[in-house]
């Protein structure tokens, strides 16, 4: 997982002892998007998206989550935002 520039650290999705969850930039194909973010959780039997950032065109960051959609212009406000999201889904 390649961070986008001007963030120095990925946000912390929470605490956990499994280590069930993380940020990755998804694949497209065959090529890494390196323009998209994904946070996720490991389940059982398969991986599920709980937040996503993306870098568009305009050097905006789109953040969705659900039925959440923002945009952001800071990287670091657009990541703790997601983050939020992403650890609000998971169980207590």
């Amino acid at each position: 997982m390649v961070p986008p520039a001007g963030l120095a650290d990925m946000p912390s999705l929470g605490d956990s002892t499994l280590d069930d969850r993380g940020w990755r930039n998804p694949l497209r194909g065959e090529h890494v998007d390196r323009s998209r973010w994904e946070a996720y959780r490991i389940g059982p039997e398969s991986s599920r998206v709980l937040s996503s950032v993306r870098l568009v065109e305009d050097g905006m960051f789109e953040v969705t989550s659900g039925e959440g959609f923002a945009r952001v212009s800071d990287p670091q406000a657009a990541f703790e935002l997601a983050a939020g999201w992403a650890i609000a889904k998971l169980p207590d």
